[in-house]
């Protein structure tokens, strides 16, 4: 996973995030989170109540958070270039699922509706779509670049247009992204190490999420996948479900 700090509010309080496609709204862990590890954020202090009456929930897979919705500075770094001002955030008081060296989520997801849903959702505010309409970004984008300039440096994230020193501009795979609110495509096919693409049958669904750490596969397709790769590199598939 990409974790990085932001800074919230006039105190610049440092959050340990992660840099999630797969989820929309920047949430941060309350000065008074009942089970929260690590820091939290004192919303008192610079931020606006949007409403501190009704609890409500979100949910992320395995993490489930429970609090309120707030307004404050949002910042990558000290400069006020990094700050989307008065941003809409959700600050839980008790949740599941979030655990060192975690304490809150920077979603990236697409500003649309989910695509395989069939009820309307409304999409939370998106950190660089902020930024960009306060002018802070020439477009509303972002990029990954892994190892950061050196293999053994870490990982980063640019806002904005991508960094040369960190990517080969000229030299890229273009994906088409569908129009989702996840960043995601139909699987063609797998290609293992030097041996050929095993083309997957019906162009399953697929998400890029950089909340997770995992290839998944859909049950369906494991055993031929398993068997496809691990046979055209001479050996026996040999594994449990």
């Amino acid at each position: 996973m990409f974790i990085g700090e932001i800074r919230m509010g006039s105190q610049s309080q440092l959050i340990d995030m992660v840099f999630d496609t797969g989820s929309d709204w920047v949430v941060i862990p309350d000065k008074n989170c009942t089970n929260c590890d690590g820091r939290r954020h004192d919303n008192l202090i610079s931020g606006i109540a949007v409403d501190n009456t009704t609890i409500t929930e979100r949910n992320y897979g395995s993490a489930s958070l429970q609090g309120y919705t707030w307004k404050d500075k949002v910042c990558l770094g000290s400069s006020a270039a990094t700050c989307a001002l008065n941003m809409t955030y959700f600050s839980f008081i008790q949740q599941r699922g979030i655990n060192d060296p975690l304490e809150g989520i920077l979603g990236l997801s697409q500003n649309k509706q989910m695509m395989l849903s069939s009820e309307e959702m409304i999409v939370g505010p998106i950190f660089p779509n902020e930024l960009f309409k306060q002018g802070k970004l020439l477009t509303p984008s972002f990029s990954f670049a892994m190892n950061g300039y050196q293999a053994d440096e870490p990982s980063t994230v640019d806002f904005g247009n991508a960094n040369p020193m960190r990517a080969n501009l000229t030299a890229k795979i273009t994906l088409g992204f569908n129009d989702d609110f996840f960043w995601s495509t139909y699987m063609q096919a797998v290609k293992f190490g030097n041996y050929s693409e095993y083309a997957i049958d019906g162009s399953p669904y697929a998400i890029f999420d950089t909340g997770v750490s995992h290839l998944m596969v859909p049950p369906n397709l494991l055993e031929p996948f398993l068997d496809n790769i691990i046979g055209a590199a001479g050996g026996k598939a040999e594994y449990a479900i």
